[in-house]
């Protein structure tokens, strides 16, 4: 193999890097350009933050049929977070049953509820 095939061969394979760089930069920059910026002072931060990514759970939020907590049951939802993740708390709710329904998924009661108040807020 001779030293223009290389040659060839390594600007083929940079040009490719190149165009698969500028076509991932491109399909996900509108979505960097339009991401809602939260400011993190709300009176139940706290909690939206165990969410991970705010601008999902806002849009499950607005299309689950489940009320978002009150204060009483925001309070409650607290308490039992300070002993264990949302995580442990879902799986608990989904053995037992206690779910909600969105879409044809089945979601943890409170993590459902937390996705109604991140719509609201």
């Amino acid at each position: 193999m001779n030293s223009r095939m290389r040659a060839s061969r390594r600007a083929a394979l940079g040009v490719l890097v190149l165009a698969a760089g500028v076509t991932v930069t491109l399909r996900e920059w509108p979505a960097l350009l339009h991401r809602h910026r939260f400011t993190r002072t709300g009176p139940n931060e706290d909690l939206l933050a165990r969410l991970g990514d705010r601008d999902s759970s806002a849009r499950l939020g607005r299309a689950v049929h489940v009320h978002p907590p009150d204060r009483a049951e925001l309070e409650e939802i607290r308490e039992v977070l300070k002993s264990q993740t949302l995580a442990r708390l879902s799986q608990k709710e989904l053995a037992s049953g206690m779910t909600a329904e969105i879409g044809g998924w089945v979601l943890p009661l409170t993590f459902a509820r937390l996705c109604a108040l991140a719509a609201r807020e």
